[in-house]
């Protein structure tokens, strides 16, 4: 099985992979990024930088679709994002939207799963499916995909850059964390970057064993 850390170090190849996959722009009155956990924070992520840019969005997550509290509408495109494709609550969110006449767009790593075989349309991307579940690449290759299937296209040095912030982080782990008695990690950031704070304190709290929390504001 592969090391955490050697699956992390794989993320600047899986993002340049992605960066070269073709996929057809969606299209819609409203894009509605649904999913659970992890993906709920990758729609919000793109929702946000949709917002940016003028394309009318929003997130919502597959508990909320299942319940009523978040409603759709049959001019609306849902981009159900799932790494697996067969998340109970978003297939069951997916069910919801057919009833309300939405289109349905299939975005994750799992091409024979329930999403992708009952969507009208989906763009799969296996390779970032990696064997650890704490999800080292998945993230960010989903959410760049979805960055893409809304016209939006990463600079041709992003690959570099993630090395570049890799390398960092880790001079830094050792320069400062690194035998240090922690008690708890806290992850900060603005407002627009929420989603991928909640990301990190998760993955924080995975790989330490230490209590972990994010701050959207200060």
């Amino acid at each position: 099985k592969m090391l955490y850390m050697e699956e992390l170090y794989q993320t600047p190849q899986v993002l340049k992979k992605v960066m070269a996959f073709r996929c057809s722009r969606l299209t819609g009155k409203r894009l509605v990024f649904c999913g659970c956990g992890t993906s709920f924070y990758i729609g919000g992520q793109v929702s946000n930088i949709c917002a940016r840019r003028g394309i009318a969005t929003a997130a919502a997550d597959a508990i909320d679709v299942i319940t009523g509290d978040f409603r759709l509408h049959g001019t609306d495109h849902v981009i159900y994002i799932s790494r697996s494709g067969n998340s109970m609550e978003t297939v069951l969110a997916l069910e919801a939207a057919k009833r309300a006449g939405a289109k349905c767009f299939y975005l994750g790593c799992g091409e024979d799963s329930v999403l992708n075989r009952a969507c009208e349309g989906s763009a799969v991307i296996p390779w970032a499916n990696e064997e650890n579940i704490l999800e080292s690449y998945s993230y960010y290759a989903q959410l760049l995909l979805a960055c893409m299937c809304c016209g939006i296209f990463p600079s041709d040095e992003l690959p570099l850059l993630v090395s570049q912030a890799l390398e960092k982080a880790e001079d830094y782990f050792a320069r400062h964390v690194q035998g240090h008695a922690l008690t708890r990690l806290i992850t900060l950031g603005p407002s627009f970057y929420r989603p991928q704070n909640r990301e990190m304190m998760l993955k924080d709290g995975e790989i330490t064993g230490l209590p972990a929390e994010s701050w959207g504001t200060l």
